[in-house]
C-alpha cells in the first residue's frame, strides 16, 4: 500500500513520483504533509538519489539517530554499530571499521558538510539582516558526503550533527528501503545548558574549529559548534526548530520580503526568537533552547510510525532515582544499549521480529518500573526570556 493524496497534496513531477514511492507503513497517522515537512524537494530528491544506491544485505536496515548531540548520541551509535558500519558526527564506528583510510574519507565527509552549513548560516548571521530564504547550497556537499559514506565505506547508521540536521529527509529516503529511529532524549533544560556550556568550552580551545574561520567572524560574530537554531521556533506552524531546510521553507512562505498577512486566513506574521537573522544556540536563552528541544523530540513522534521508532534516555529511569552510585549509572548505561541493540537487529522473517518487539517491550518496563516518568516541564509552555532551574550533568556527544 501506499499513501494517500493527502499527504502528497500539492506536489507535482519529480517530487510527486518521489512522494508515492515511500510506502504508507513508512506515514505516521499523525504525520505533517509532505510539502510542510520537506523544506527543500530538490535536497530530498539528492538524498533519495543517493540512498538508493546503497548496497545493503539481505534483510539489513538503515538505522538513524535523531537525537540531538548531548543526549548520549554516541552511546546510541555504538549500540547500534553492532553488525553494520554508522557514522557518529566525524567518526565512523561498527563492524570491521579497520585502518585509517576509512576513517579519513568519514571525517572529510562530515567536515565537507559542516563548512557547507557555517557558511550558508554565516550568510544570515546579522541583525538585522534578510532571513534565510535559500538551502540550495547544501545540495551538493550533502550529496558528496553521503556518497562517500554509503557507497564507498557502506554505512547505513547515522548520528549526530551534521546529519541530524537532515533527519527527515533521511527518514522518508531510506523508509521504503527499512529503518529503524532510535532517539536519545535528556532532560530538556538541563541538556540546553549542557550543550551551551560544553561547546563553548570546547570551542574556545578550539582555534582552528571551523566555526571561528574569517569568513564566520567578518560581520563580527562567531558561530558556536553548538547548533543552529530557526529563529521562527516559537510558530506553531514551524514544524522542526532545528531544520536548515524547514526554517528557509517557513521564511520563504510566511517572512519574505514585501511579504503580506492576512490574519482572517491563518496567515499572521510568524513569532519568532529575538536576536539575529539566522539564531546560534548560544544567542538563544537556555529556557527557550529547551522549549525547542521539547517541540523537536514531539515532531520526531509525529513523523515516525511507532513500531519503528525507540526512544532511549541514559540519563533518567526508575533506578536512578532512587540509587546515584556509579555502578547503578553504568548498569542503567547498559540496559539501554542492550534496548537499542534488540530494537535494530535486522530480523530475517516476522516470527523473529515479533519476538524481538516483546523483548523491547520487557525492556521497556523494566526500565520505566516501578516509578513513572518523572513530568514534563510545564514552565516550557512558551518561548521567551528568563532563566530557570534545572538538574542533569553533562554528557558527551
Amino acid at each position: 500500500a501506499h499513501v494517500g493524496d493527502n499527504f502528497c497534496f500539492s506536489l507535482t513531477g519529480a517530487v510527486l513520483a518521489a512522494c508515492n514511492e515511500i510506502p504508507a507503513a513508512c506515514i505516521s497517522v499523525q504525520a505533517p504533509r509532505f510539502i510542510d515537512a520537506i523544506g527543500d524537494h530538490q535536497l530530498f530528491l539528492t538524498v533519495r538519489d543517493v540512498v538508493h544506491k546503497a548496497k545493503l544485505g539481505r534483510d539489513q536496515v538503515f538505522v538513524l539517530g535523531p537525537g540531538r548531540g548531548t543526549t548520549a548520541t554516541h552511546e546510541t551509535a555504538q549500540a547500534s554499530a553492532e553488525n553494520r558500519r554508522v557514522i557518529h558526527y566525524a567518526a565512523l564506528l561498527g563492524e570491521k571499521v579497520q585502518g585509517q583510510l576509512g576513517n579519513l574519507i568519514a571525517n572529510h565527509a562530515s567536515r565537507l558538510l559542516i563548512s557547507a552549513q557555517h557558511e550558508l548560516r554565516s550568510r544570515y548571521g546579522g541583525a538585522p539582516g534578510p532571513p534565510l530564504l535559500d538551502t540550495s547550497i547544501l545540495i551538493k556537499p550533502l550529496k558528496t558526503s553521503l556518497s562517500s559514506l554509503i557507497m564507498q565505506l557502506n554505512v547505513t547508521g547515522f548520528f549526530d550533527s551534521p546529519w541530524v540536521n537532515y533527519f527527515t529527509e533521511l527518514f522518508y529516503a531510506t523508509c521504503p528501503h527499512g529503518v529503524r529511529v532510535v532517539l536519545s532524549i535528556r532532560e530538556a533544560l538541563a541538556w540546553a545548558k549542557s550543550r551551551q556550556g560544553h561547546h563553548r568550552a570546547l570551542q574556545e580551545q578550539d582555534t582552528s574549529s571551523v566555526a571561528n574561520t574569517p569568513a564566520n567572524n567578518e560581520r563580527g560574530r562567531r558561530l558556536s559548534t553548538a547548533g543552529f537554531v530557526c529563529p521562527y521556533a516559537p510558530d506553531p506552524r514551524l514544524l522542526d526548530p532545528f531544520s536548515l531546510t524547514q526554517c528557509a521553507a517557513f521564511a520563504r512562505r510566511f517572512d519574505a520580503p514585501g511579504k503580506k498577512f492576512n490574519e482572517t486566513q491563518g496567515c499572521g506574521a510568524p513569532h519568532r526568537l529575538p536576536g539575529n537573522a539566522a539564531l546560534d544556540f548560544d544567542d538563544v536563552d537556555p529556557l527557550a533552547l529547551a522549549a525547542a528541544m521539547e517541540k523537536y523530540n514531539q515532531y520526531v513522534h509525529r513523523l515516525v510510525p511507532a513500531d519503528l521508532l525507540l526512544q532511549v534516555n541514559y540519563f533518567s529511569s526508575s533506578v536512578l532515582r532512587t540509587r546515584t552510585d556509579n555502578q547503578s549509572k553504568e548498569e542503567w548505561r547498559q540496559l539501554e544499549s542492550n534496548l537499542i541493540a534488540l530494537f535494530v537487529r535486522d530480523s530475517p522473517d516476522e516470527l523473529v521480529s515479533e519476538r524481538v518487539s516483546e523483548r523491547v517491550s520487557e525492556r521497556v518496563n523494566e526500565r520505566d518500573s516501578p516509578s513513572s516518568p518523572p513530568p514534563p516541564l510545564s514552565a516550557l509552555e512558551g518561548f521567551g526570556g528568563g532563566g530557570g532551574g534545572g538538574g542533569g550533568g553533562s554528557g558527551g556527544r
